[in-house]
């Protein structure tokens, strides 16, 4: 589901409860459950933007030189 998508539906369900209709659990739940997968793919996409930016390379270890 698309961020819009998301802002479109909140906006509706706030308008519906000025209207006086009253959400119940269910719809609270599903609200919270979209919004939360939008952030959480939002912060996903950044995150693997942002890993991908660079990349590691490994290097041997250098000996001690005490032993």
């Amino acid at each position: 589901m698309k961020h819009n998508d998301t802002a479109e539906q909140l906006t509706a369900a706030m308008k519906q409860k000025q209207d006086g209709y009253e959400l119940d659990g269910c719809d609270w739940h599903r609200i919270r459950t979209t919004v939360s997968k939008a952030i959480a793919s939002q912060r996903h996409s950044e995150d693997r933007a942002r890993s991908s930016s660079s990349t590691f390379t490994w290097r041997k270890p250098v000996p001690c030189k005490r032993c």
